[in-house]
């Protein structure tokens, strides 16, 4: 009995909580903050209000605000608070890539690679895969890694580039690369060195933005 009184307590305080957050950037979202505006979405997404946190989310991704661009394309990816639209997710996922958030460019490349709401297009993925690598992603500097390894239908393989980005990957893994990932760079990287290739020989050279529409 204590520890549902406890519990019950608890639950309110959070709702209690929630609703300070809210009333805290509803009249700056109100008045056109975008900021505020993408606030206020993530505290209904929070709440589990699906329906206001698109509204608001799309109030601040029109206003060219990249998480919320990134949010909104979520949404349509998953179906939260309206029906699922992989044209509209790769849409808002656009959006906000092409302003740098690098989760709409791991999102994005994802979708070109399977060809969900866009065509099927491996330069494309590539291309925005390589994108978030710039930015220090780990999973897409393994991917690009894995693609200059073995070569693939976007990149010539080179063992010296493949070597680079599978060292930047473990150098930057903050937790997003998975165990296996992380051991068969690991094994790459060993592999590779054993053959005698090195990442200072490896010639980068910045993404081909000609490449892309």
């Amino acid at each position: 009995m204590e520890k549902l009184l406890i519990f019950c307590i608890a639950v309110s305080l959070s709702a209690i909580l929630q609703a300070q957050t809210i009333g805290d950037y509803y009249e700056a979202a109100k008045s056109g903050d975008k900021e505020a505006q993408y606030n206020l979405g993530n505290s209904y997404f929070r709440m589990t209000d699906s329906v206001q946190a698109v509204f608001w989310f799309r109030q601040s991704a029109e206003q060219e605000y990249s998480d919320a661009q990134y949010a909104l394309g979520v949404c349509y990816a998953m179906g939260i608070g309206q029906a699922e639209d992989y044209t509209q997710a790769a849409y808002w996922y656009r959006k906000a890539a092409e302003q740098g958030n690098v989760n709409a460019q791991v999102a994005l490349a994802s979708l070109y690679y399977i060809g969900w709401g866009v065509p099927l297009d491996h330069v494309h993925s590539t291309y925005w895969t390589c994108k978030a690598a710039e930015q220090g992603h780990a999973s897409s500097q393994y991917s690009m890694g894995h693609k200059y390894e073995h070569g693939s239908y976007s990149v010539e393989k080179d063992e010296n580039v493949a070597l680079y980005w599978y060292e930047k990957a473990i150098k930057n893994d903050d937790g997003t690369l998975t165990g296996a990932f992380k051991l068969m760079a690991e094994i790459s990287i060993e592999q590779l060195e054993k053959q005698g290739f090195l990442s200072s020989k490896a010639k980068i050279t910045r993404c081909n933005d000609a490449k892309i529409d």
